[in-house]
C-alpha cells in the first residue's frame, strides 16, 4: 500500500476548476487573487491573518481526509522560533523542516505554519497591556487610600478645633509688629487648640496671654529645640511674637541665677531680702511663691523648707519650695525622767536631738518619714516612726510606752537588821529591782536599835540607799515635887515645865534648878538611878532680911543661884 496522500498528488501547476464551487471566503472576490512568491508562500494579506478554508475535491480525486487529532504528519505545532529548522529525531521521525516540494504540494499546510510569529506577537502584545492596567489600578487604589487616611487623621486633629467662618474676601495681610519680653511663666493652658501661655513681663509687671502655634520654635538656653511638655509654671523665657495678635513667634528658656535646694535661708520680712549664704537677694510683691503648683505665702516659709530661688540680677521672681515642713505634738511625756526624741529621717538626712523636757507645744519638722526613738531613765527604748506632711500636725502619744526597771541598792547597819519595802520584807544584800518612778517605804528594825523609816524614789538606772541605826539608849523616869506647886523647874539647864513634873532622864547625875517668885532659888545635884524615881523638895521664902550670902544679888533677891557645894532641901 502506497504511502502518498491524495494531497501529494497536487502540482503547482494544476489547479483544479472552482467552477461550481462557493468561493472559501464571502469575501475573496473583493480581493485581489494570491500569488504565490518565489519561495512558494502567498503574498495575499489575508493569509498572514487568518488560516484559509480547504480547498475541496474536484472531479475524480479521491476525498480529503481529516487528520486525526494530534497528527504530527499533518499538523505540527511550531514551537519556539517559527524560523529555526526543526530537528528530526528517534522519538518524532516526522519533525522535520518542510521542503520546497512540500510547500508547493501542501501551499495552505505552510501559510498556517507562517502565520504563527503574528499569533505571538499578539500574545504578547496582550500579556502587556493587562499588566500595565494592573500597574495603574494599582496605582489608583493607592491614591485613593492614602488620601482616605489623610482626610481621617485631619478630622481628629480638628475635631476641636472652633469652625472659623469662610472670609468673604482674603484681606491684606498686615505687616508684623514684631515685640521682645522677659517674662515667668504663671499658667500654661493646653487643653485649647491653640496652646496658650501667660507671661509675666518683668520689666512692666503686666500678664500677657501668647498663642502658641505649630510654627512657634521653642529652645532651652542651649538653643536646642524642646517639647512643649517641658514648659513649667515659674520657668523664666525669653519671647518674641506679634504684638497685633499676640502670637508666639519664638520663646526660649532665659539665663539667669538659679540656687537650688538650699535650706536655711534667712528670710526678712521687714526689708524683703532673703539671704543666701553671702548673697543678699531681693524680692517683690510680685515675687512668684510656689509649692506643688499652688500658691505659696512667703511668711510661711521656714528655715527648714527645702527652696529653689530664681533671680534675674538680685531680684528673685520664683521662690520654688520642694520641700516645706510640718508640726510634731508630743502627748504624756511628762512622767519620763530625762527623756530624749531622736528624729531619724529615713532616705536622707542628720539626725535631729531634742530634750522632752525643751518640747515646749510643738516642734517644726521638715517633711517626710521619720524614725522615732524616745528614751529615758524611767522607760524602755521606744522606737515608731512617723510621717509629716506639708503644713499638717503629727501627734506622738507616749502613753503606751512601758516603764523601765531600776536597780536599787540598800546598805543596811547593821547587816542583820530586818528590811521592809512598801511592807514586804526583802532581803538587803542583794540589788533588788523596780519601775522607773516608784515610790519606796523603807522600814529597818533592829533589837537594841531604833527603828529607821524612810521614803525613796526611784529615779535613775541605780539608786543607792545607805541606813545606819542608831543604838537604843535606856532612860530612867523621875517625878518632881516640890513645896509650894507650880516653881519652875530646870534639869541640867533645860526647862522641863512647873512641878510637879515627869520626865525621862539619862541615869546618872543630874542638875535640878526651882524658881519661883517670893522664894529663894533652889539647886541641888541628884543621883538618879535607871527606872522610876520621885524627888520633893522645899523652897525656902524670902525674909525681910535674907540672910547674908556670898551669892547674893541686890535687885533680885527672889532669885538666888546657890553655888555647887550648897545643898537646900531634901533629896528623896
Amino acid at each position: 500500500m502506497s504511502d502518498k496522500r491524495p494531497e501529494d498528488n497536487i502540482t503547482p501547476n494544476h489547479i483544479p476548476p472552482t467552477e461550481g464551487r462557493p468561493p472559501a471566503n464571502p469575501h475573496s472576490s473583493t480581493r485581489p487573487a494570491a500569488t504565490p512568491s518565489p519561495s512558494g508562500r502567498p503574498t495575499h494579506p489575508s493569509h498572514a491573518e487568518r488560516r484559509p478554508a480547504p480547498r475541496p475535491p474536484g472531479p475524480g480525486e479521491p476525498p480529503l481526509r481529516r487528520p486525526a487529532p494530534g497528527d504530527p504528519a499533518k499538523h505540527p505545532r511550531p514551537t519556539g522560533n517559527p524560523t529555526r529548522r526543526p530537528q528530526a529525531s528517534s522519538e518524532n521521525p516526522l519533525r522535520r523542516r518542510p521542503s520546497t516540494a512540500d510547500t508547493q504540494r501542501n501551499p495552505e499546510d505552510h501559510t498556517t505554519r507562517s502565520a504563527s510569529p503574528s499569533r505571538a506577537k499578539r500574545r504578547t502584545r496582550f500579556a502587556a497591556f493587562n499588566i500595565l492596567m494592573i500597574i495603574i489600578i494599582a496605582g489608583v487604589c493607592l491614591t485613593i487610600f492614602a488620601m482616605s487616611f489623610q482626610r481621617i487623621f485631619a478630622g481628629d486633629r480638628d475635631a476641636n478645633a472652633q469652625p472659623t467662618p469662610t472670609p468673604l474676601a482674603t484681606p491684606t495681610p498686615s505687616p508684623i509688629n514684631t515685640q521682645n519680653l522677659t517674662g515667668l511663666i504663671t499658667n500654661l493652658n493646653d487643653q485649647v487648640t491653640p496652646r496658650v501661655i501667660t507671661l509675666f513681663d518683668i520689666e512692666t509687671n503686666q500678664s500677657r496671654n501668647l498663642t502658641f502655634l505649630d510654627t512657634t520654635t521653642l529652645t532651652n538656653r542651649q538653643g536646642i529645640s524642646m517639647p512643649f511638655a517641658m514648659l513649667a509654671v515659674g520657668n523664666m523665657m525669653e519671647a518674641s511674637y506679634n504684638a497685633a495678635t499676640n502670637e508666639l513667634l519664638a520663646i526660649g528658656q532665659s539665663f539667669t541665677r538659679d540656687f537650688h535646694s538650699r535650706t536655711g535661708l534667712r528670710i526678712d520680712m521687714d526689708n524683703a531680702t532673703i539671704t543666701i549664704g553671702n548673697d543678699v537677694l531681693n524680692f517683690t510683691s510680685q515675687t512668684l511663691v510656689m509649692y506643688r503648683g499652688e500658691p505659696f505665702h512667703l511668711s510661711d516659709v521656714t528655715t527648714d523648707d527645702t527652696i529653689t530661688i530664681i533671680a534675674v540680677g538680685d531680684t528673685i521672681w520664683l521662690i520654688q519650695i520642694e520641700s516645706g515642713h510640718g508640726f510634731l505634738q508630743i502627748a504624756n511625756a511628762s512622767t519620763i525622767h530625762n527623756g530624749r526624741l531622736i528624729l531619724d529621717p529615713l532616705g536622707s538626712g542628720s539626725n535631729r536631738i531634742a530634750a522632752l523636757d525643751d518640747v515646749d507645744g510643738q516642734l517644726t519638722i521638715p517633711e517626710g518619714t521619720y524614725r522615732v526613738t524616745v528614751e529615758g531613765n524611767n522607760i524602755e527604748t521606744y522606737i515608731t516612726e512617723i510621717v509629716i506632711r506639708h503644713g499638717e500636725t503629727t501627734i506622738l502619744d507616749l502613753s503606751d510606752v512601758e516603764p523601765g526597771l531600776a536597780m536599787l541598792e540598800l546598805t543596811v547597819t547593821p547587816a542583820a537588821s530586818r528590811v521592809y519595802i512598801n511592807g514586804e520584807l526583802r532581803q538587803a544584800s542583794e540589788p533588788m529591782e523596780f519601775e522607773f518612778g516608784a515610790q519606796l517605804v523603807i522600814r529597818v528594825e533592829h533589837h537594841g536599835y531604833y527603828t529607821h523609816e524612810r521614803t525613796v524614789e526611784i529615779a535613775q538606772a541605780t539608786t543607792t540607799v545607805t541606813i545606819n541605826l542608831e543604838e537604843e539608849v535606856i532612860t530612867s523616869r523621875i517625878t518632881i515635887l516640890t513645896e509650894p506647886i507650880g516653881a519652875n523647874v530646870w534639869i541640867n539647864n533645860q526647862p522641863v515645865g512647873q512641878s510637879p513634873v515627869i520626865t525621862d532622864v539619862q541615869p546618872g547625875n543630874i542638875n535640878i534648878l526651882l524658881q519661883m517668885y517670893g522664894f529663894y532659888n533652889y539647886s541641888t545635884f541628884v543621883y538618879v538611878h535607871p527606872g522610876e524615881s520621885t524627888h520633893s523638895l522645899a523652897m525656902i521664902p524670902v525674909t525681910v532680911e535674907p540672910p547674908p550670902q556670898e551669892d547674893y544679888h541686890p535687885g533680885s533677891s527672889q532669885y538666888y543661884h546657890p553655888s555647887d557645894d550648897d545643898h537646900y532641901g531634901d533629896d528623896e
